[in-house]
């Protein structure tokens, strides 16, 4: 695999509505880490923990969250967008968003999630026995 993600103009454009200046860029570093360990060619990583929620509403295209996520398959950053760490990241989640890209999909958490990755954790273990979504 090679060592540095490439982009696509839908990765781009999504980035630009819904990060800010430098955190796009950050979130690809961290991801071409994951997927140069992986033998996954396709998965969801959870690039960047932004540690608080953040909102696009309004900008045509919502998205809200508290981590940032890429969709990487062969090589190329498909999209980019936000989703909160009490959302599931689960195999179902997987296969429903991103499947349309082919490839083995799996979820990735990068170097400095760790706590959102935590908080993902620890949402769905309480919830494992009652009411689900």
């Amino acid at each position: 695999m090679s060592n540095q993600l490439t982009d696509t103009k839908h990765a781009l454009d999504r980035a630009g509505i819904r990060l800010k200046a430098g955190e796009y860029e950050r979130a690809v570093a961290a991801a071409s880490l994951v997927y140069n360990r992986s033998e996954a060619t396709s998965m969801a990583i959870v690039a960047l923990d932004l540690g608080q929620h953040r909102s696009t509403d309004g900008a045509g295209y919502e998205s809200n969250g508290d981590m940032v996520v890429l969709i990487v398959s062969n090589g190329a950053v498909k999209t980019a967008y936000l989703r909160r760490s009490t959302q599931p990241m689960t195999k179902e989640w997987v296969r429903g968003r991103v499947a349309k890209y082919g490839g083995t999909m799996k979820v990735k958490w990068a170097r400095g999630t760790e706590q959102a990755q935590k908080r993902n954790q620890s949402t769905f273990k309480k919830r494992r026995g009652g009411r689900r979504y």
